[in-house]
């Protein structure tokens, strides 16, 4: 049901604001748009969800659920970032909550650029990895011929790019995982 609901969101943002557009209007600001659009119809139809949940459709979901989605959407966002203030402008994260990352693809390895970030308020650790965004992306994306892992088939770009951020934040992820250690800004 997820999965459908984000298709349906995004096949109706492309079609009203457009794939391409550059109009300003993000892909979280247009879901809590029709959010509060299916909200104010359901609320005239008397199917006003329940306190704490918020209604979209036949969908309802918790509010703890929608601020932990909203969040999600933000830093899936904010992967496009350039610079760490960037970052923190979208996210509303502290720049010092950004454990590791690399702002920009490198163009000698293919791997695409990605922010290690602690979210505090979520009491999580994110791993944001930037989708296809300029050439150099593409090139990534483009390698896509199968490569056998653990019984199956991975495209050879993608597992190429996931071992290299792998390399380069494994031992944050160790740290922060395995040991349990607290990162400062959870303090």
């Amino acid at each position: 049901p997820r999965q459908a609901l984000a298709r349906g969101i995004k096949y109706l943002y492309d079609g009203v604001v457009g794939s391409d557009s550059k109009e300003g209007l993000s892909m979280l600001d247009f879901a809590m748009g029709v959010a509060r659009l299916a909200r104010e119809g359901d609320d005239e139809a008397g199917m006003a969800a329940s306190p704490g949940e918020t209604r979209v459709g036949t969908f309802s979901l918790p509010g703890h659920r929608l601020r932990r989605l909203q969040r999600c959407a933000a830093l899936a966002e904010a992967a496009y970032c350039t610079c760490p203030v960037e970052f923190s402008l979208l996210t509303q994260l502290p720049v010092s909550c950004v454990v590791a990352s690399e702002w920009h693809s490198d163009v000698a390895t293919l791997r695409p650029a990605y922010q290690l970030v602690v979210d505090v308020a979520q009491e999580a650790l994110v791993l944001c990895i930037r989708g296809t965004r300029d050439v150099l992306d593409a090139l990534t994306d483009a390698t896509a011929h199968p490569e056998p892992l653990q019984g199956g088939y991975v495209h050879c770009g993608m597992l190429r790019a996931a071992r290299l951020i792998l390399a380069e934040v494994g031992a944050h992820l160790q740290c922060m995982t395995v040991n349990h250690s607290r990162h400062p800004s959870l303090d």
